[in-house]
Order: structure tokens, then sequence, then C-alpha cells
């Protein structure tokens, strides 16, 4: 069972690139749900050490893109509540563009597949080794 969840979830890592040539605002929701399902299938895979670190990689992605969401409905809904512009409206503005960009660099980081398949010999790398990930 592991096993055949821990190929599934590569073989899911492995399509990233594929469908997500590119991170853009327009399609973070689509890679935060496919975050989600890779982070669960890695869990199935629990307590192999990688399945750890992809889970993991999943769920911090997963995290800045709802926070950006949160930050952007929060900013919508002021501004429904109080039309005219002001310092909250600045500030909110200013949250979501910072929650945006960290959740762009995010999305970008991880469907870029040398950073989830790091060599593990590399001195401070977290990555997974790219023995386990091809299952050589």
């Amino acid at each position: 069972h592991r096993l055949r969840a821990w190929t599934e979830a590569l073989s899911l890592v492995a399509a990233l690139p594929q469908d997500f040539p590119e991170v853009e605002q327009k399609n973070l929701h689509r890679l935060r749900l496919a975050c989600k399902s890779i982070r669960y299938t890695a869990e199935q895979a629990f307590p192999m050490p990688d399945a750890v670190r992809f889970a993991e990689v999943m769920k911090d992605a997963q995290d800045a893109i709802g926070r950006w969401h949160d930050w952007m409905l929060l900013r919508e809904r002021a501004q429904e509540l109080v039309p005219e512009e002001g310092p909250l409206h600045r500030v909110l503005h200013s949250q979501e563009r910072a929650s945006l960009s960290a959740a762009l660099r995010r999305g970008r980081e991880i469907v870029r597949p040398q950073v989830l398949l790091a060599d593990k010999k590399k001195p401070g790398a977290a990555g997974v080794s790219t023995q386990a990930a091809t299952g050589s």
C-alpha cells in the first residue's frame, strides 16, 4: 500500500511541470488543489522519509496559496463594505500583493522537479533523493 501510494505521489509530482507550464495568479487555485492531492497521496506512504518531505513541501505551498487567497477575499470584502480608498485598503492591498508574490514563488518552486528531487548528498539539501524519486 505504501509503495503504491509513493509511486502515485511521484507520478503526480512528475506531471506538475506539464500541468502548470506557467504559474500565474489565474491558476493558483488549481495548483493548490494539485498540491493537496499530492500531499494526501504522499501521506498514505508514511512513514517513508521521502513521503514525509513531499507532504511537507506540498503543505507549505498549499498554505502560501491559501494565505494569498484569504488576503484577497478580505480586501474584496473590505472594498464592498467601505468603498472609499483609505489606509485600510492600502494595508490590505499591500498584504495581498506580498502574499501573492510568496504564493507565486512557492508555486513556481514546486513545479520545478529539481526542487523536490534535490540530491540529499548535497550539504543542507532537504529534498527527496533522486534514487528514491525514480525508484532506481
